[in-house]
């Protein structure tokens, strides 16, 4: 789905493909799957089909009726007899994330989907250098960072440390503002609570989407986690209200493990309350009573829609109060890029998801810019 106006959008149908394959639970990735002819098999990862389906539940869109078909990583897909398709789990601010090696005709194709080396899932870049897929064609690379610096928050790491610092000074609440799905910021944002000694208040989304990614690591925090508190938002409750038979066991341990509003003022100073933009309401109420510590952990971009009412708000709010940035994207950087490209070493190069196409030219060889809705020969 485009995420931007300038974006050209593209008719699925019109291609009339054999299947669709979604790399991972982000909504400029998924976004069109309704669009799509049912009868067309839409293949995914286990974790994306659940979390693709809880989110449009907790929006209020009603289920995908499309022709699911899940998929494991490293396991070969074969599509219409001839297509050969195989999903390589990588190192991406989703919580599931997939590049795909393809064959056909006798070609060989690699997408990287959207990918990095800096997460906590950074040795799957590092195992991708070592043994890289062999001789590929083409590579569809994605180019989101090559204009973009990393160098303030490296890793993950050093976003931590920021939180905690934040943390440990704290004489309010702390809001964090970053994605729910971002489960590495989430993870590294509970190892600051803890060793700040404070309790990670999350919504019920957020616990939704840890408890969905429990299921596959044992290291995520979840709402049972000792310094996990819940907070009960009526539109998220009602939302799950309404599918109350599939819901009614996750309901009622997530009122086991409720935080008030009340409980919250009456020591603020000992949560962080992971939060959005959209937040501001409780974010006032508490800044009503001394500086609250805002911790922006997204990328910056998002606050430069002056036109949209809620970051407005926000940054209206952010200047008032204490405002912390602490974000590492969830791409690559050109560094990284450059690795991944020398490891595959792909006859041509196309870049994808990015905005600055042909800067890819100054750092790579074999570049096509495809400008013209796939009409290159290979």
């Amino acid at each position: 789905m485009p995420l931007s106006d300038a974006s050209v959008g593209i008719d699925i149908n019109s291609i009339k493909p054999d299947a669709v394959f979604i790399s991972h639970p982000h909504t400029d990735h998924f976004g069109m799957m309704e669009t799509v002819d049912p009868s067309i098999p839409v293949y995914m990862g286990q974790l994306s089909k659940k979390l693709i389906d809880s989110t449009r539940m907790f929006i209020r869109k009603r289920p995908l009726i499309n022709k699911t078909v899940i998929f494991k990583p490293g396991e070969t897909i074969v599509v219409n007899n001839d297509i050969h398709v195989t999903p390589h789990l990588v190192d991406h601010s989703s919580a599931e994330s997939f590049a795909f090696e393809i064959e056909a005709d006798g070609k060989r194709l690699f997408y990287s989907g959207d990918f990095r080396g800096h997460g906590n899932k950074g040795q799957l870049f590092e195992q991708m250098l070592k043994n890289p897929p062999k001789n590929i064609d083409v590579m569809f690379m994605e180019g989101t960072c090559i204009q973009r610096s990393n160098d303030i928050f490296p890793t993950e790491h050093s976003v931590f440390k920021v939180i905690l610092e934040v943390l440990e000074g704290q004489a309010n609440i702390s809001f964090l503002i970053s994605s729910a799905q971002n489960i590495d910021r989430l993870v590294w944002a509970h190892h600051a609570c803890q060793d700040a000694g404070k309790i990670m208040v999350i919504d019920l989304y957020m616990a939704w989407v840890l408890e969905a990614l429990s299921s596959v690591s044992d290291k995520t925090p979840t709402m049972a986690s000792p310094n996990v508190k819940v907070f009960i938002d009526f539109n998220f409750y009602s939302a799950l209200n309404n599918n109350r038979l599939a819901y009614n066991d996750f309901i009622h341990r997530a009122f086991q493990k409720r935080v008030k509003e009340e409980q919250l003022r009456a020591n603020p100073a000992g949560y962080l309350y992971c939060s959005r933009i959209s937040g501001c309401r409780r974010m006032k109420a508490f800044a009503k009573h001394g500086k609250i510590n805002i911790i922006y952990s997204q990328w910056r971009g998002y606050l430069e829609k002056k036109e949209d009412r809620k970051v407005q708000e926000f940054n209206a709010l952010a200047e008032k109060n204490n405002y912390v940035y602490a974000h590492t994207s969830g791409h690559a950087p050109l560094s990284d890029l450059k690795k991944l490209a020398q490891a595959i070493n792909p006859q041509m190069l196309v870049p994808i998801h990015t905005e600055h196409a042909s800067e890819f030219k100054k750092h790579f060889s074999n570049v096509y810019e495809a400008t013209d809705n796939f009409g290159f020969e290979v």
